[in-house]
């Protein structure tokens, strides 16, 4: 649905998946020269 820039390390991502809206957040690795996912949370629940 949307991302928001934090940093050249970090990208946060919102994506509805059914009726849930979900946030990954994407750090840089600089082992393998991506951007990984690290945190992924449920907004409404928390989970």
């Amino acid at each position: 649905m949307s991302a928001k820039w934090s940093d050249i390390n970090r990208v946060k991502f919102l994506y509805k998946i059914e009726d849930f809206y979900v946030m990954f957040i994407f750090d840089w690795s600089k082992e393998f020269e991506r951007y990984e996912p690290k945190i992924g949370k449920e907004l409404y629940y928390g989970v």
